[in-house]
């Protein structure tokens, strides 16, 4: 967004300001928080609390903080990679870092679920860097709706507060002029889709 005096006048409002609050709570690394803490807390053995702690910090933290760093850095415009342009590493390391976590996650002590919410994690950003090289769909929407997706799986009808955050998030990234609405409609299809298809594909 260009910084305008009309933009900092918006930026005041205290609609812009939830929208932004929407829009950090919504953002990629917490709904992947989210995920592998559901799955946990679904799983009928303790020990896939370590597992999933272990996942968090190898498959989220990392990319996490490797994105704050390029921050600091000044090396990218905002921690929601805005620019298109920017995301390519981000995505890469995302990807890579996925894929280590989701090999160690390949042991028979390891909860089937959250083996499968490793490998949606790989299939889903591989996806999205590949659409983003020519066009800036939206990740936001791709990660709640995939997190519905997997809620509605596993815990059935209680899932119906994420499919509400749907719309939610999708009105803030709206309102902050970060995507259009056929961005976040192709983010939350890809999201549906990958999640969807990977359960089905994995006889669950």
């Amino acid at each position: 967004m260009i910084d305008s005096p009309s933009n900092r006048t918006l930026q005041a409002t205290p609609t812009y300001r939830l929208a932004r609050l929407i829009s950090n709570i919504g953002s990629p690394p917490v709904i992947a928080l989210l995920a592998v803490i559901l799955v946990v807390f679904t799983a009928s053995d303790n020990r896939q609390v370590w597992w999933g702690l272990l996942y968090i910090v190898v498959a989220i933290l990392i990319p996490l903080f490797y994105v704050l760093d390029l921050v600091r850095r000044g090396k990218v415009t905002d921690f929601h990679l805005s620019s298109r342009e920017e995301r390519t590493w981000p995505f890469i390391v995302t990807i890579g870092v996925g894929i280590i976590a989701w090999l160690i996650l390949l042991r028979p002590t390891v909860s089937q679920t959250l083996q499968l919410v490793a490998l949606i994690n790989i299939v889903q950003t591989a996806l999205l860097s590949l659409i983003t090289t020519q066009w800036k769909i939206s990740v936001h929407s791709a990660a709640i709706t995939g997190l519905a997706v997997l809620a509605w799986h596993l815990i059935g009808n209680a899932a119906i507060f994420l499919f509400l955050c749907i719309p939610l998030i999708a009105w803030s990234r709206l309102h902050l002029k970060r995507h259009t609405p056929l961005q976040l409609i192709a983010g939350a299809t890809l999201g549906a889709t990958v999640v969807y298809s990977t359960i089905l594909a994995h006889g669950f």
